[in-house]
């Protein structure tokens, strides 16, 4: 399935470019999911649990970046995994990333 970034702005996802970043699923917990949907500035626009945020919208130090990491159910995942308290940060729309970010685009 494809994976687009749902923050206004990122284009990370779409179109033929292969994206060089992780993505990561709005979670299924509506409590935590109302807290991803507050940072994201879009009009009529509801997060729904399966859309993702590219990693370019959460702070490096709360992206878990190892070889092997188990989920909650003790399963192996090799993709980076999020603390499960992290929520995204403020979506800037011009640019759809955060401030400071250092990476290339």
């Amino acid at each position: 399935m494809p994976r687009s970034c749902v923050a206004p702005g990122c284009t990370e996802g779409y179109g033929s470019k292969k994206s060089t970043f992780s993505f990561f699923s709005a979670p299924k917990d509506p409590v935590k999911r109302s807290k991803w949907q507050a940072a994201i500035p879009r009009v009529n626009f509801e997060l729904k649990a399966g859309q993702v945020l590219c990693e370019r919208h959460f702070m490096p130090h709360d992206i878990v970046r190892k070889k092997q990491l188990k989920d909650g159910n003790g399963k192996v995942v090799k993709e980076p995994l999020l603390d499960s308290y992290t929520q995204p940060v403020a979506v800037f729309a011009s640019r759809g990333s955060v401030k400071g970010e250092t990476r290339n685009m």
